[in-house]
């Protein structure tokens, strides 16, 4: 499934009002393509950091449902944020990663992330 299926899916299986926060670079402007709406916010310049937002997004807001659309390399750069979700476990955060164990964005090199073992 390459990015702009998973993306279908993942808009699919999402209401009007849930919270969807899109890590920078190829993922957001494949959903700012796809479907831009209200209810995005797309995370421009802060690598790495879109889980963190989406945490504190969902712990503010239990009502809404939140989900955090990553990808492998971005989930690499601030893994620490992972124990914390961990943590928290807030019932309405949902995190999804793409994973094509590569720096999509930048120039496709190697992410590593097939020696990282994400929890599902």
């Amino acid at each position: 499934m390459n990015r702009e299926e998973a993306l279908e899916s993942i808009l699919q299986a999402t209401k009007e009002n849930d919270a969807i926060f899109a890590t920078t670079g190829l993922i957001s402007r494949s959903l700012y393509e796809l479907h831009d709406a209200p209810n995005i916010f797309y995370n421009v310049g802060s690598f790495g950091m879109v889980s963190s937002l989406g945490l504190g997004f969902a712990l503010s807001k239990p009502a809404n449902k939140t989900i955090v659309i990553d990808g492998d390399a971005s989930l690499l750069t601030n893994f620490g944020t992972m124990v914390t979700i961990g943590v928290q476990s807030p019932k309405n955060f949902v995190h999804v990663a793409l994973d094509n164990n590569s720096y999509a964005s930048c120039s496709e090199e190697k992410s590593c992330s097939d020696t990282a073992s994400f929890p599902r």
